[in-house]
């Protein structure tokens, strides 16, 4: 059985937690991640990303992300994939984060 790439291990976090995003009754997004860590014990963060666990070395995550593929030129800590992921992290509801993080995902297809 072949290993799964990094970028396939990404996006299935992804499909995860997107799924799940869509299974919760919470409005509020912060409380549906909430749950979803408890629930599942993944969430997303560069705790659960197949990118930055591969990247991140003894926790120091801001130089991490400039050793990362989906990271993008500009210096700014943490602007992955485009600044999608940041846009994601600030979502409100659960209905916008799931599209948000739909984009993260897509990010990844094209660009991981």
């Amino acid at each position: 059985m072949a290993r799964k790439s990094i970028k396939q291990k990404s996006i299935e976090h992804y499909d995860r937690v997107i799924e799940y995003a869509k299974k919760s009754k919470e409005k509020n997004a912060m409380d549906m991640l909430s749950n979803m860590l408890d629930d599942t014990r993944e969430s997303i963060g560069s705790k659960h990303c197949a990118y930055c666990k591969k990247n991140d070395f003894d926790n120091l995550l801001h130089l991490a992300c400039l050793k990362c593929k989906l990271h993008v030129e500009k210096y700014e800590r943490f602007n992955c994939c485009n600044g999608l992921y940041v846009k994601m992290t600030d979502s409100k509801t659960t209905k916008t984060f799931i599209k948000r993080a739909e984009a993260v995902k897509q990010y990844i297809i094209d660009n991981g």
